[in-house]
C-alpha cells in the first residue's frame, strides 16, 4: 500500500488529548474499585460468621446445651465439653485470618450465636 502525500497520522497534539482522557477515567475508575473491594471483604466476613454461627446453633439444638467457649472470639479454643471448637464449627475453607475476622463478628447468647451485619 502507498502513502500519498497528504496522508498524515496523528498530531501530537490529538495524542496528548486521547492520554489525557484515559488519565482521567482512570483516576475516577480506581477509586471505585477499592471501594468494591473492601465491599467485598466485608461480605466474605459475614458469610464466614453465619457459617460458624450456624454449626454453633446446631450444636445448641442437637445437645440442648449451650455452646460456650473460652477465651475471646480470637482465641476459642475449647467448649465446655472439651472438644475441639475450631475443628467442629470452622468451614474447611475458611483461612486463619478469615475466622478470626469472622469470629469479631459473632455474639454468643445463652448458646445462640447471632451475626452483626454492620
Amino acid at each position: 500500500m502507498r502513502i500519498k502525500k497528504n496522508q498524515r497520522g496523528f498530531t501530537l497534539v490529538e495524542l496528548i488529548v486521547v492520554v489525557a482522557i484515559i488519565a482521567i477515567l482512570a483516576a475516577i475508575a480506581v477509586p471505585n474499585f477499592m471501594g468494591l473491594i473492601t465491599e467485598a471483604e466485608t461480605a466474605k466476613e459475614i458469610a464466614n460468621a453465619t457459617a460458624i454461627a450456624g454449626g454453633i446453633n446446631i450444636h445448641h439444638t442437637i445437645n440442648g446445651a449451650p455452646f460456650i467457649v473460652e477465651g475471646t472470639a480470637q482465641g476459642w479454643t475449647t467448649n465446655t465439653n472439651g472438644t475441639d471448637a475450631i475443628g467442629e464449627f470452622w468451614p474447611g475453607g475458611i483461612a486463619g485470618a478469615d475466622v478470626e475476622a469472622a469470629c469479631d463478628r459473632i455474639l454468643i447468647t445463652a448458646g445462640v450465636a447471632t451475626v452483626n451485619k454492620s
